[in-house]
């Protein structure tokens, strides 16, 4: 008998919400009984215009306390999967999840106050970190560094009372400097970083000074 590792279950594309040239929120049909925390991911197969499915892993962008299953996707140069949401998914449109996998962003009790560093299509699994802060209506800082045609929840993304919240559009401005990092955080903070694996190996070289090393966690999505 053969068995199913993701146990995919198929859904259906709710909402597509432009973010950027080059990004998209794409709600998807919650399936019952899904329960996930901020940090997972799922595996997600996408039919291709020849037939064919690929398959994928992308961060829930939203808490599940939310009701709602959000993933946001940015295009990879030459990303098939990537490509075929930014330009061609819309309302209707089905594809098919896995059940959650859990990654190192995944902590239910975070040690004091968080400090959230996102590099390009990191902002992903953080958002939902953000969110669930907010709805329980605890500060954070955040920290968010990507290009223009990449700036994911710009309306969200307005500092609310007791949150430090800086966007730095690396096409336009300077990328974020040890001192950014060094001056935001503490020993009394847990830092939760995500991005491409270069990006997340500079900041961590930036906080390792800063906060002890079991405070600090990280996930990268690229070799690069």
């Amino acid at each position: 008998m053969l068995i199913d590792p993701y146990q995919f279950q198929s859904v259906r594309v709710e909402n597509v919400v432009r973010e950027a040239s080059d990004a998209v929120s794409v709600r998807l049909t919650l399936p019952k009984h899904y329960d996930f925390t901020p940090g997972q991911h799922a595996v997600v197969r996408v039919p291709m215009p020849d037939g064919s499915h690929l398959i994928r892993q992308y961060s829930f962008a939203a808490p599940v306390s939310t009701g709602e299953l959000w993933l946001t996707v940015v295009r990879e140069p030459g990303g098939q999967v990537s490509g075929w949401f930014v330009d061609t998914a819309k309302t209707g449109d089905a594809v098919e999840i896995s059940h959650p996998f859990t990654g190192p962003l995944v902590h239910k009790n975070p040690y004091g106050e968080i400090c959230i560093i996102a590099g390009g299509s990191g902002i992903a699994p953080l958002m939902a970190f953000v969110r669930e802060l907010r709805s329980k209506q605890k500060s954070f800082t955040l920290l968010y560094s990507t290009r223009t045609n990449e700036f994911c929840f710009e309306r969200e993304l307005s500092p609310l009372a007791g949150e430090d919240i800086t966007v730095r559009l690396t096409d336009v401005s300077p990328r974020l400097t040890q001192e950014d990092i060094s001056s935001r955080i503490s020993k009394d903070m847990s830092v939760f970083i995500c991005g491409s694996r270069s990006f997340v190996l500079t900041m961590r070289d930036y906080c390792k000074d800063s906060i002890p090393p079991e405070q600090l966690h990280s996930e990268a999505f690229t070799l690069e």
